[in-house]
């Protein structure tokens, strides 16, 4: 007994020396503590974030005393810099400069003094110029200089819809805001021209005269970094942007470890709104000025757009490791690994390094942005398809932004010779007059089969007006995020018709094709050309699905599926065809996606009953497929001829649908 235990000990003294959890005895934790203050009242700062400057792990947050204890497991005496910046007493809004000391690891008794930062805002202020920023920020800059923000208020596309200047000839066609309502200067310049109008708060700024400097930087460095809090999201921009201005040194950012130093150029405050996207909302999300009183939160007023809404609605908005921010798809890092390039630059991990591109409407980006299945079965003399439009790559409504961007699904069947099937219009839905009238050979789509998805205005005479003219939301079918779009269409098939494909394509558009035409927009907004009048597709291809129809299998007798821990089918009475051994059933999810049981199907009756047992994606098939939801269920035989059938699950039967 005392030799066994003798062992026993022995491993279990091994498993410390040398199992997964040895690191603890070969790098023991230092610590480095202190006290943050506030550098004027010496009073202690609670909440203060303190890090090894540009560590991801070694971080620390003081309690109520201000007092804080950072881990790390670096050698003892180690110099480092740590870093520390604060909110105010509520945790919203900046309040501090940011501060930074060199210790060593395991000092005690460190205080930290953070500088109150200068939160006055002078409205005749005048913005940098981004060229200064440049000297510092090259690579950022560079991102930035051939950006949608920085050619913001060069934005043809806005001129010709505010006073019909932006594309000569044709920019004054149709509607023209200028023209509608003379006296008024309308609210493009409060997003496109920032640097003028928040000169003018509560009045609103003439687009069309702003400074040569305005309308060159458009959304510059200085706006977004000036910006510590948004009074109201339905404001238009900066109307609802709340600025320190008093000091050209207070620059806000979203790293409380960034503290540079420089009294009169530039120094550094932890913000809030810039690590939550809250800072994009001042011109992504805001109402209209349905009266043309000035007042954009009265009642009647329509919501305009409403991004950053719809992405606090979405499962990218949920804290933990799915969050997604708007900085992280539209900034997205691209491997930098420092800020800025001058001064002691700080070497930080790439995920901390923000592009500044502000991608949004590229041809590139929007590419892939959804996903798309078309489901195809035949139903005798028709081709029935189905297809499940995904918003499963966009973190706000698909499309976002402006209401005149819209997608347009297609859906098109040929025969084996390639020629198209006819749709049976009165069971396939088509396009809106969104899509344009006229040959669907160059891009006018409207009466096809297919659905476009849009946000559509209307006042008490139209439908279909711009924002600003909007006393009602008419519509709006853009699909949510982590939602599915299902929509239907029919094709007739000729007697004895047996080879078939069909394609979807989910289709980008940046203005209706009516407008488009008007206005004469051959080049977008930004001067490149304009993917809405180039073939094939007329737009940019967002998603797609293709494929060949498989040959029909057995008939089935839809209305005698049934539940019996599984699913038990009967072939038709009198087919010619019966259900072979080595068949695999599968049923789609929610999304369209088609997942097989674990198991093969059982046929017995000499073929004419087919039994399907066991688990699909793991779970009991009522776990898999709960009463009242619709689903496709697929038999794909031996031969490749496939059964599909569409059924609604009730109790233990299953309706066709």
């Amino acid at each position: 007994m005392k030799r066994i235990s003798l062992a026993s000990f022995a491993i279990f003294w091994l498993g410390l020396m040398f199992g997964p959890w040895a690191v603890e005895f070969a790098a023991p934790q230092q610590t480095i503590t202190g006290r943050v203050i506030d550098s004027v009242t010496r009073a202690p700062i609670p909440n203060a974030d303190v890090r090894i400057q540009a560590s991801l792990t070694e971080q620390a947050t003081t309690g109520t005393d201000g007092a804080f204890t950072l881990r790390t497991t670096r050698a003892a005496g180690e110099v480092v810099t740590i870093g520390a910046g604060a909110l105010d007493a509520e945790g919203t809004r900046a309040n501090f400069y940011n501060s930074k000391l060199s210790v060593l690891v395991g000092d005690s008794g460190i205080e930290i003094q953070l500088v109150p930062a200068a939160m006055g805002d002078d409205q005749a202020y005048e913005f940098a110029n981004p060229q200064d920023c440049r000297l510092c920020h090259g690579t950022l800059y560079d991102y930035w200089q051939d950006s949608a923000h920085r050619n913001a208020a060069k934005n043809t596309w806005v001129r010709d819809m505010y006073d019909g200047q932006g594309t000569p000839g044709t920019g004054g066609n149709g509607f023209v805001y200028k023209d509608m309502h003379p006296g008024f200067k309308g609210d493009c310049a409060e997003c496109h021209a920032p640097m003028d109008s928040a000169k003018n708060p509560g009045d609103n700024t003439d687009f069309s005269t702003i400074t040569p400097f305005a309308r060159e930087f458009g959304v510059s460095c200085d706006v977004c970094h000036k910006t510590y809090d948004i009074s109201n999201i339905k404001l238009p921009g900066v109307q609802g942007m709340l600025m320190a201005r008093s000091s050209r040194e207070t620059i806000f950012g979203p790293l409380p470890d960034s503290a540079p130093n420089f009294p009169g150029v530039m120094r550094a405050s932890y913000s809030k709104i810039h690590t939550t996207g809250l800072l994009c909302a001042s011109c992504h999300e805001d109402n209209n000025d349905h009266d043309f009183d000035l007042d954009y939160l009265d009642e009647g007023s329509v919501v305009s757009e409403e991004t950053w809404t719809e992405w606090l609605a979405s499962p990218y908005a949920t804290p933990g490791p799915g969050l997604r921010t708007c900085m992280d798809c539209h900034m997205t890092p691209r491997g930098d690994r420092a800020m800025c390039e001058q001064y002691q630059p700080v070497t930080r991990d790439p995920s901390q390094v923000y592009s500044h591109d502000f991608e949004g409407t590229t041809d590139e980006f929007v590419q892939n942005a959804a996903t798309l299945r078309a489901i195809a079965r035949r139903d005798e003399s028709t081709l029935r398809i189905s297809v499940a439009v995904t918003n499963d790559r966009t973190g706000h409504d698909l499309p976002g932004g402006q209401a005149i961007r819209h997608a347009i699904l297609i859906v098109t069947a040929r025969d084996g010779n390639g020629g198209a099937l006819e749709f049976v219009a009165g069971e396939s839905e088509t396009v809106s007059e969104i899509g344009g009238t006229g040959d669907p050979g160059q891009g006018y789509y409207a009466g096809q089969p297919g659905k476009a998805f849009a946000k559509v205005f209307g006042n008490a005479d139209e439908t279909g007006v711009f924002f600003t003219e909007a006393t009602r939301i008419v519509s709006d079918n853009r699909i949510p995020a982590g939602f599915t779009d299902w929509s239907d269409y029919a094709f007739a098939l000729p007697d004895g018709f047996e080879p078939a494909s069909i394609t979807a394509k989910l289709i980008y558009r940046r203005a209706p094709r009516e407008l488009v035409d008007l206005k004469g927009w051959v080049t977008t907004g930004h001067g490149r050309p304009n993917p809405d009048l180039i073939g094939p597709n007329f737009g940019v291809v967002m998603a797609a699905d293709a494929h060949d129809v498989a040959i029909p299998g057995p008939e089935v007798n839809r209305d005698k599926v049934v539940n019996s821990e599984g699913l038990r089918l009967r072939i038709v009475t009198g087919s010619l065809r019966l259900f072979a051994q080595g068949a695999q059933l599968a049923v789609t999810d929610p999304t369209g996606v088609w997942v097989p049981f674990d198991a093969l199907a059982k046929v017995a009756g000499s073929g004419q009953k087919l039994t399907q047992k066991g688990k699909i994606g793991g779970l009991k098939l009522n776990q898999f497929w709960p009463s009242g939801a619709v689903r496709f269920l697929r038999v794909t035989h031996p031969d490749g001829s496939e059964t599909i059938l569409r059924l609604q699950r009730t109790g233990s039967k299953y309706v066709p649908v």
